[in-house]
C-alpha cells in the first residue's frame, strides 16, 4: 500500500529569479542542470520557466523535510518532461540517497507559471517501509 511521505509547495516571483540570473552565469549553473538551462533558454518567456523549475526544487526540499541543505545540491533535483509532456523529477546525489532512504517510490509534481509568479507542488509517495506507515 502506498502513502504520502512528504509534501512541499513553493511560490516565487518571476522577477526575483530573473534578477538572480540576468547576466550571471554562476547562479544559473549552480541551480539548474544543463538540460534545464537548454530547455528554458529555448522558450520565449524563459524566466517564467526558470522560476517554475526553481519553485519545484524548493518544493522538493520541503517535501524531503530538509529545506535547502548544503548537502543537497540544487542540481541534484532536475525537472524534465515525460513522453507525454508532463513534468517529472529526476534525483541525483544526496537528494536521491535521501529519497531511497525513506523508500520514495514516486514523486508527483505540478507546476504553473504566468508573467508574475511561478508555483510548484511536490508530493512524495512511499511504500510505507522503514517507519513510514501507510494511512488506514
Amino acid at each position: 500500500m502506498y502513502s504520502p511521505a512528504g509534501i512541499g509547495i513553493d511560490l516565487i516571483k518571476v522577477s526575483k529569479v530573473q534578477s538572480l540570473l540576468s547576466g550571471h552565469e554562476r547562479p544559473l549553473r549552480w541551480i539548474f542542470t544543463l538540460a534545464e538551462i537548454e530547455y528554458c533558454q529555448k522558450k520565449p518567456h524563459q524566466f517564467q520557466h526558470f522560476a517554475a523549475r526553481f519553485a519545484v526544487k524548493e518544493a522538493m526540499f520541503k517535501a524531503l523535510g530538509t529545506g535547502w541543505d548544503k548537502e543537497i545540491k540544487w542540481t541534484d533535483i532536475e525537472v524534465v518532461k515525460d513522453e507525454m509532456g508532463k513534468p517529472k523529477i529526476n534525483l541525483y546525489g544526496k537528494a536521491k540517497e535521501m529519497a531511497e532512504k525513506i523508500n520514495i517510490r514516486d514523486i508527483l509534481v505540478s507546476l504553473s507559471h504566468c508573467s508574475d509568479y511561478a508555483i510548484a507542488q511536490v508530493i512524495l509517495v512511499s511504500d510505507g517501509v522503514d517507519g513510514l506507515k501507510p494511512f488506514k
